[in-house]
């Protein structure tokens, strides 16, 4: 596909009017929400994607149809922000019939350009007929004892939970992946392809988990865009992922889930029986299947479904029950394992510090520690060259065994950025998993802390003797490990 002008037009309501007396709730939290957005995609990519909203079109061109039209002939991908009170307004309704037009006279529909971003679950009723089959991805959360649906607070005043960052992230990458298509070449180099195979309702946080940190890895995932609807369609569409990957991985949970339009079977099902079908013709192809240690599983159709599995399971079908984040790594060896010879083995462990310029709290211990155990330790270059600050810190994670990453900013956004560049790496030249990595963090930090399944240790404040000392009795078994 040709370049665009705009990398993202991002479409919500917004007040038309200076007299309007109130302001518009999903103006507002679209404006937060670009803000961040912008944040996240700069940090992966190194640079600003260029985007469009819906002030910006109200601003810079006529809002007469042609206008709007070769605006949008000339933009990439469309955020469309949802909410009740976004489908009541005929404007904001008007544009997105504007925007399927466009879509209609310049898609191919082999790429997904259109992704939806719920501020409030989809009102059938009022929900725009388009988006129906939109890539969606749900910024509300069920808070409280009534565990009624409730927007995620961006505000200035408000800093974004930890959700909020992981689906942005999600998005971001979708984003990222779709841009792709319309540049010389992909915007993120993957080193590996899987499948993730669509789950119930129920498995949609460990779907979202796995794939989040896969894309992390350098790891290409698909599907990269909405199955269809119906059996037929699906099969062929899921057989052609399958041709792109080196092995599929199928989330098993504790409901059957709705059959699928014309089968008889669940999206679960359908998806396992098609991949069979695939690893009959294709024997080096393997099959994953991940069972939650924790499920107890009380549906009947689905302990039917689970008996066939062990039952027909091949010797290219492994099923492996345990907790989410031990499969994930098992997953990861397994990837880096495939078609790579050995490397072989340093003769001194590396251990790099990540730090922001004089914080460094714990350094005395780490350095005592690493002189007497013989580890060399890593420290980030601090000159004033970006560039050449950025170059060493990619280096040092390539190099690196352990990673100890001191967190005292209070910036939830740098601790996010770090430990993407530890993800990234594996696609720019690192080989081998980190034996261990850890967070030092201090108190009013405690809350930023995002849900990576790393170990943690309250150390800034130096009062915390019991807490250091931890620390320093599993950076001794780590380094003996």
């Amino acid at each position: 596909m040709k370049e665009t002008e705009y990398d993202i037009y991002l479409h919500y309501p917004i007040n038309v009017s200076e007299d309007q007396q109130e302001a518009s709730t999903t103006d507002d939290w679209a404006l937060e929400f670009r803000r961040y957005l912008e944040i996240t995609m700069e940090r992966i990519l190194q640079k600003t994607p260029t985007i469009l909203d819906s002030h910006g079109l109200e601003k810079d061109v006529n809002s007469i149809e042609q206008d709007r039209k070769q605006i949008f002939d000339s933009t990439a991908i469309f955020i469309i922000i949802t909410s009740e009170e976004a489908y009541q307004n005929e404007v904001y309704n008007q544009v997105i019939n504007d925007i399927y037009v466009s879509l209609t006279t310049n898609s191919d529909g082999k790429v997904q350009r259109v992704f939806k971003v719920d501020m409030e679950p989809a009102n059938a009723e009022l929900e725009h007929n388009n988006l129906k089959e939109a890539l969606n991805y749900e910024f509300f959360e069920k808070a409280g004892l009534s565990k009624r649906p409730k927007t995620m607070q961006i505000t200035e005043q408000t800093e974004p939970n930890d959700l909020f960052w992981s689906r942005l992230l999600d998005l971001s990458y979708d984003l990222i992946n779709a841009l792709s298509s319309f540049r010389d070449k992909p915007l993120i180099t993957y080193t590996k392809s899987l499948f993730l195979a669509n789950v119930s309702p129920d498995q949609t946080e460990n779907y979202e988990s796995l794939k989040r940190e896969f894309l992390q890895q350098g790891i290409k995932i698909y599907p990269d865009k909405k199955l269809p609807q119906d059996s037929p369609e699906i099969k062929k569409t899921v057989t052609d992922y399958l041709e792109k990957c080196e092995m599929s991985i199928h989330i098993i949970g504790e409901r059957y889930g709705d059959y699928v339009s014309k089968s008889e079977y669940s999206i679960t099902e359908l998806q396992n029986r098609i991949v069979d079908d695939y690893c009959s013709n294709n024997k080096n192809f393997e099959k994953i299947i991940f069972i939650s240690q924790k499920s107890r599983i009380r549906d009947g159709k689905q302990k039917l479904f689970l008996e066939r599995l062990r039952k027909d399971a091949t010797d290219q079908t492994e099923i492996i029950q345990t907790n989410i984040t031990e499969f994930r790594e098992i997953i990861i060896e397994k990837l880096n394992r495939k078609d790579k010879p050995e490397t072989p083995v340093k003769s001194k462990k590396q251990l790099y510090y990540i730090t922001e310029p004089n914080e460094h709290n714990t350094l005395e211990q780490i350095e005592n520690l690493c002189k007497a155990k013989d580890v060399s330790l890593i420290l980030p270059q601090f000159s004033n060259s970006i560039v050449d600050n950025l170059n060493t810190h990619i280096n040092n994670l390539i190099e690196s065994d352990m990673l100890v990453i001191n967190y005292t900013n209070n910036n939830p956004v740098w601790l996010q950025t770090k430990l993407q560049d530890s993800f990234k790496v594996f696609g720019m030249g690192k080989k081998n998993p980190y034996k261990w990595k850890c967070i030092l963090f201090h108190s009013q930090a405690k809350e930023h802390l995002v849900k990576e399944h790393i170990e943690s240790f309250e150390t800034y404040d130096l009062k915390q003797k019991n807490t250091i000392k931890a620390f320093e009795k599993r950076l001794k078994e780590m380094i003996d490990k």
